[in-house]
């Protein structure tokens, strides 16, 4: 079984890892050196199921100014960070 330490602000993989021990020793030994609040240690089948790769998949929106097509992730549509919603353009 594999596992994996990623980020839970960004989804990002940081290290793998052949076992869920190995990933938990190294993220305690992280620990001990810095803080890692936001890193977690999961198995390969947690990791598929906490959404992680779909909120940073990369999609297309239109920018509702200028009419443009911009790339954001899938977590910001919708956000402050969009700019195809007025939200974006009036902060």
């Amino acid at each position: 079984m594999s596992a994996v330490i990623y980020s839970v602000l960004n989804g990002a993989i940081i290290k793998n890892f052949k076992t869920l021990g190995g990933a938990k020793g190294s993220l305690t030994r992280m620990s001990k050196k810095q803080i890692v609040d936001h890193f977690r240690a999961v198995t390969m089948e947690d990791y598929d199921k906490t959404g992680a790769k779909i909120a940073n998949r990369m999609v297309q929106v239109k920018n509702c100014i200028t009419g443009d097509w911009v790339e954001i992730r899938t977590v910001d549509v919708g956000g402050p960070c969009d700019p195809s919603t007025e939200n974006f353009h009036c902060i």
